[in-house]
């Protein structure tokens, strides 16, 4: 649309367009050998293991994981001197994501999903057939901040395990760990 706009109003020639092409071709190549190195570089950080090994020792270390991921993020605003943002996450997300993944921040816990699926099924209504002191003991549990027992789940028709609470846990991490990333990155 563009280039026909320009091309009727006489501000694209032959030779300007060619020009802009090559630019264009130039610039497409290097971004091209920026992720060709890229994936490189991840072949050979998963054959080392070199950033399962580094989470591993930042976690056996008893760092706090906010003193982790504040000098990451110092990290990236001195890289950000020397280097484009593209290469930087390109260089670093391969060994500094398994060590944010590898830390406990404690964003989300089991009886805090728990109650967040047992308030959502109580606020739609009482299931049918549950007993009044089946729903004292859910309301006491979540009050109490509790994890809710097998018989309460049950009972709710919810089905939420330690294993489903690790994963939330995970996709939380990475979102905000994406989200600052970028941030200083950018």
């Amino acid at each position: 649309g563009t280039g026909l706009i320009a091309f009727i109003n006489g501000g694209l020639n032959r030779a300007s367009m060619i020009d802009s092409f090559m630019v264009t071709a130039r610039s497409t190549a290097m971004i091209f050998f920026i992720v060709l190195g890229a994936a490189f570089y991840n072949g050979f950080l998963a054959l080392t293991q070199v950033p399962q090994e580094l989470s591993n020792y930042v976690v056996s270390q008893g760092f706090s994981p906010i003193v982790v991921l504040m000098l990451i993020l110092c990290f990236y605003l001195l890289f950000g001197c020397v280097m484009d943002s593209l290469s930087m996450i390109l260089l670093t997300i391969p060994i500094f994501f398994p060590v944010i993944s590898a830390m406990d921040f404690n964003l989300i816990s089991l009886p805090e999903l728990q109650a967040d699926a047992a308030m959502e099924v109580l606020r739609n209504g009482i299931p049918e057939g549950m007993a009044a002191d089946m729903l004292a003991s859910i309301k006491g549990a979540i009050a109490d901040g509790a994890e809710l027992t097998r018989e309460q789940m049950k009972a709710l028709d919810i089905r939420m395990t330690q294993g489903m609470a690790n994963r939330v846990e995970a996709e939380h991490v990475a979102i905000w760990f994406g989200i600052l990333v970028l941030i200083v990155v950018e």
